[in-house]
């Protein structure tokens, strides 16, 4: 049975996947077994993975000023 499910959750995905496919910029920008793609090195790959704020897909906020805006100015 093959199934196609789009999400960006990604621990789920990669815990139930036999393969999986990272689109961004309207192209597959890597694709493989879970193990494969979290043994990649792209940079947009480990952003994607990992949840990071800063890397080559750039956010309208960096990750300090988003946690300013949501803890306020005593976290921060």
């Amino acid at each position: 049975l093959t199934s196609i499910v789009v999400s960006h959750d990604v621990d789920e995905i990669l815990s139930i996947a036999d393969y999986a496919y990272i689109i961004a910029d309207k192209k597959v920008v890597a694709e493989g077994t879970p193990d494969e793609l979290r043994e990649n090195d792209k940079a947009i790959v480990r952003q994607f993975l990992q949840g990071e704020a800063d890397g080559p897909v750039k956010f309208h906020y960096t990750e300090d000023d988003f946690a300013m805006d949501l803890m306020g100015e005593a976290h921060g």
